[in-house]
């Protein structure tokens, strides 16, 4: 008999939902401008300073971020990689939706599903969509 099991928002790395959030946002403020302030990363997530900084210190604690009070929030190399994976991640579910939704307009489901597959799910999902894109250009 299968047992249910609801959804709690963490990964196996104890890293929930609302850290990727935060780090997909910090990523691409750093690839664009190399830093973001508390205030900005705040008003990007719709969420006050108090729980931007309290969040940015438990990334800085996990090694993700770089950040002195007042200051500049930058990631680590760690919080870099980290933030490639997510990135590239989003970047899959976009094209496979894309592909078995016939259009682009998937935004919702994507943010919706994405902290919830495993590693190898977005690997599995990668080469799926390989075979589809292969599969409807013969």
């Amino acid at each position: 008999m299968n047992q249910f099991k609801p959804l709690k928002g963490y990964n196996k790395n104890s890293i929930n939902h609302a850290t990727e959030d935060y780090m997909e946002v910090i990523c691409k403020h750093f690839e664009k401008d190399g830093y973001i302030r508390i205030n900005n990363l705040s008003f990007k997530l719709g969420v006050n300073i108090a729980a931007a900084s309290k969040m940015v210190a438990a990334l800085k604690k996990k090694g993700l971020v770089e950040y002195e009070k007042y200051g500049v929030i930058k990631p680590t190399q760690s919080g870099i990689e980290f933030g490639n994976y997510l990135s590239q991640r989003h970047e899959v579910l976009k094209e496979f939706f894309s592909l078995i939704n016939g259009n682009e307009d998937a935004a919702d489901e994507i943010e919706s599903i994405e902290h919830y597959l495993s590693k190898q799910t977005i690997e599995n999902i990668e080469v799926a969509t390989e075979i589809l894109k292969n599969s409807s250009s013969k």
